[in-house]
């Protein structure tokens, strides 16, 4: 499909009575100056009937007598000053047309294709460029560029009313005021802050350009602009959400900028000790005192720059961002622009200085807002009607988006978003899904009392990660054998309460678990990382300050793959009991019945009579609510979650390594584990006499006697804690640790299970007492602790389309977390997921694969 141009021309402006002379010039303002250099592109579409092009070209030029700046150039005047010169040289009028309807050609999001609609803006010399592009329907669509320097938003949206008047016969009320001398500096300034990182910054500093990204063709071709609808009931809850607390509600701008700031700062998946900022465009004319005149033509802006760590704006509430954008915009009010006007005012401080409005393809870590949410877009009536499209056209720069009133005219707000494919995933649907039962549907007033390993197990969503290529099962077969699951594992589909006497308990309400349908606009090898990241935290729904304990998020690329994000929360389960579940939903969406019911009853855990405490629970599984803990002194920041692989050759010499002397050989996780734990150890660089230790799950389902069925559903696991000096564990050959972590494991025994029975009943005993198994821990150094899923058959879970390709654990940035996981590809080897400080990766690569002693 093409656009044909049918004619080109220079509109000049027409005057009633004598032109006025054409060797006139405006000088550029300090906010001329510091604007962005570059033509801003934009596109309106109209449904029949429209008015003939003539009509358009006539009013056009009227206005142009108004506005002239828009007929001249950008030249040094005789002053030798950056100037518009008002030469009514003219500005670039196009009429195209296309031979189809413009539903068939018109997208719905900024894409290339919108570059047919307007005049390039690229070398031109005209400062305002209008396309006239008309379609077999009788709809039109209206191009509009014009160059920065000449105006900002509320100048141009004021020329645009005006033509738009002068099209309908009707005269432009009130005069645009020209004089753009108005901005003096006091005498003496006085510069009151920092301008010169701010709006300003060297010319060298732009020369080596510093960005994390460059500006190149690879970075343009992997960015994608994406459309996001907000309705104005999301946009109420949103407004309630970030205002909480507060007498007088942040603007909607604030609230929005704060929700959107937040999530691309996560879908980023940057570095939570990074600096992230917002750059929000302040217009100037009613923030001035006295107050510039909305008819003032040409750029009075400044920027709002709030600024904040990338841990502290994801990990604080969204007020916390609201109130920095709030703030921030605050600040810039009539003592800052005067400041500025100073400063600027300077030349010989300004001579090396370029503005910080400067183009750029990528803007990560930071995002750019231009917001045109107070200008009526939708009022702009050419003699037909009002626009049924507005948007930006395509403008691919990372981390740059705009706010827009939509096109529903219900105060709902589009949002235009320019994002790298691999940030992209959009959520479709999310419903809570309940029990799919046959026949008559139990009660839901009943109830199952958490056990004592429910109880002292982490207080937290487990999140992990599958992907799968095609031909992958519909979303409705997941959807139902999910619901079928549910029905035999009623736990997942109720809530966490307290039953009717008092005790902790999973309540069999049905209420449903949380089920989202995504999709994401590039290929799923576009936007998977291979190893966990923040970005990965886009394909599960959020783990903080859910009720549903259960959660599942289906996205879909558009290479035909699928990603399943699956989390879990793990008091009403260990591995072994999802793992049967995850089994079971497969199996039902393939068709097949379960091969062995679940087993609910978590009362079966009691203690003997008298009770035989045998061990010292008090400081292994629990801790006293009142004692400090070092590691409550660190930080996160620096954090790295690291993938190692180790193949099948390295482990089977490793294995013969670490249990040499040994009639029977150590398992391979006890090898893999006194490995890790040294080079870790050896990495953190600690001091030789301090103590480490590794905590390691141990099933109770084999241990106790009588075992307990697999199928048992719940909580079954403690700890075992081999532990020693760093010295000894680092001078020792590996089989020295191997040992320690053998016998630790063989140490949790039914002696041990039935004594930490006997000891979590005691309630006298553990009223003071919290688990050790703490999920609010960033760090365990000088520990170590281990999530094993080497046994669990993970690749095998079908839902129809065969088995996933990968699987890893969501990014849960822990110093001193391992999980182990056996490798995609089948063969024997296994993937290690370790989370490290930078700083002490590099040393930890150098000795990974060391098998010395």
């Amino acid at each position: 499909m093409k656009v044909n141009m049918e004619s080109s021309i220079l509109l000049k402006p027409s005057y009633e009575g004598e032109p006025p002379s054409t060797a006139g010039s405006i000088p550029l303002s300090v906010f001329d100056k510091v604007t962005y250099d570059t033509h801003i592109a934009i596109i309106w579409a109209f449904k029949p009937p429209t008015p003939p092009n003539t009509n358009m070209q006539k009013g056009l030029q009227k206005v142009l007598a108004i506005y002239r700046e828009w007929a001249g150039r950008l030249r040094m005047d005789e002053n030798d000053r950056p100037s518009i010169l008002l030469n009514d040289e003219g500005m670039r009028f196009v009429e195209a047309s296309a031979d189809w309807t413009l539903d068939h050609t018109m997208l719905l999001k900024p894409s290339k294709t919108l570059l047919n609609f307007h005049p390039t803006v690229k070398g031109v010399h005209e400062l305002l460029q209008v396309q006239i592009t008309r379609f077999t329907c009788g709809s039109v669509v209206v191009g509009f560029t014009f160059h920065h320097l000449v105006a900002d938003g509320q100048s141009t949206i004021n020329f645009l009313i005006a033509w738009a008047r002068a099209c309908r016969g009707l005269h432009k009320n009130p005069l645009p005021l020209h004089d753009r001398t108005i901005f003096t500096p006091r005498n003496p300034p006085r510069v009151e802050f920092e301008h010169q990182r701010i709006e300003f910054v060297n010319k060298k500093v732009i020369k080596e350009h510093p960005y994390p990204y460059p500006n190149s063709d690879d970075s343009s071709n992997r960015l994608i602009m994406h459309k996001v609808h907000f309705t104005r009931e999301f946009l109420t809850k949103l407004k309630a959400k970030a205002s909480a607390g507060r007498n007088r509600p942040h603007s909607t701008l604030e609230c929005l900028v704060a929700h959107l700031w937040r999530a691309i700062t996560q879908a980023r998946g940057l570095n939570e000790s990074e600096m992230t900022h917002v750059r929000i465009s302040v217009d100037g004319r009613a923030r001035l005192n006295p107050p510039v005149p909305n008819e003032y033509f040409g750029n009075l802006v400044l920027w709002a720059f709030p600024r904040a760590k990338v841990k502290d704006l994801l990990q604080e509430p969204l007020h916390f961002a609201a109130k920095l954008i709030h703030d921030a915009v605050s600040n810039v009010n009539d003592d800052y622009f005067n400041s500025f006007i100073d400063f600027a005012s300077k030349e010989e401080e300004v001579k090396d200085l370029v503005p910080t409005a400067a183009d750029k393809l990528v803007l990560c870590s930071n995002v750019d807002v231009d917001s045109w949410l107070k200008f009526p877009i939708y009022d702009l009536d050419f003699g037909g009607g009002t626009p049924y499209i507005f948007m930006p056209s395509y403008i691919p720069v990372n981390g740059l988006f705009y706010l827009l009133p939509s096109i529903v005219e219900d105060r709902s707000i589009d949002v235009f978003i320019s994002l790298f494919e691999e940030n992209l995933v959009q959520t479709k649907r999310t419903i809570l899904l309940k029990p799919s039962y046959e026949g008559k549907p139990p009660s839901i007033t009943d109830s199952i009392p958490l056990s004592v390993f429910d109880k002292f197990t982490y207080d937290i969503h487990i999140p992990v990660v599958w992907a799968f290529k095609p031909p992958t099962p519909p979303n409705t077969t997941i959807q139902k054998g999910l619901q079928k699951a549910l029905a035999f594992y009623r736990e997942w589909a109720g809530r966490l309460g307290i039953d009717n006497k008092g005790r902790p308990a999973i309540l069999l309400n049905d209420k449903g678990v949380r089920f989202v349908e995504a999709s994401a606009d590039c290929a799923v090898d576009q936007a998977m990382p291979l190893k966990p990241s923040v970005a990965l935290l886009n394909f599960h729904p959020s783990v903080k300050g859910v009720e549903e304990l259960l959660q599942v998020q289906i996205t879909r690329f558009t290479c035909g793959s699928m990603v399943v994000g699956f989390t879990s929360h793990h008091i009403v389960a260990d591995g072994h009991s999802t793992k049967n579940f995850l089994i079971a939903w497969t199996r039902a969406c393939r068709g097949l019945d379960l091969n062995s019911l679940p087993l609910h009853d978590r009362t079966i855990f009691t203690p003997r009579d008298p009770p035989q405490v045998k061990f010292e629970h008090k400081t292994i599984e629990f801790k006293n609510k009142k004692v400090e803990h070092p590691w409550l002194n660190y930080t996160s920041d620096g954090l790295v979650i690291h993938m190692v692989h180790f193949t099948l050759e390295f482990l089977t010499k490793l294995k013969a390594k670490a249990s040499a002397g040994r009639n029977r050989p150590y398992s391979t996780l006890e090898c893999l584990v006194a490995h890790l734990w040294r080079a870790i150890t050896q990495a953190r660089g600690l001091n030789e006499f301090e103590t480490t230790h590794v905590r390691i799950s141990v099933d109770g389902r084999a241990r106790l006697n009588p075992p307990v069925p697999n199928e048992y559903f719940g909580n079954l696991v403690l700890w075992a804690f081999p532990r020693a000096k760093v010295k000894e564990l680092l001078q020792e050959p590996v089989q020295y640790a191997a040992e320690i972590i053998h016998d630790a494991i063989s140490n949790v025994n039914d002696d041990y299970f039935r004594s930490f029975i006997d000891f979590a009943n005691k309630e006298e005993e553990v009223k003071d007492l919290v688990p050790t198994a703490d999920a609010d821990k960033a760090v365990l150094c000088p520990h170590l602790e281990v999530d094993s899923w080497l046994r669990f058959p993970i690749y095998d879970l079908d839902f129809g389309g065969g088995r996933p390709y990968f699987f890893m654990p969501s990014y849960i940035p822990v110093d001193g977390m391992l999980g182990l996981l056996p490798s995609i590809n089948g063969d024997g080897s296994i993937d290690v997921f370790i989370s490290l400080f930078e700083e002490n990766l590099a040393t930890f690569n150098k000795i990974c694969y060391s098998l010395s002693p």
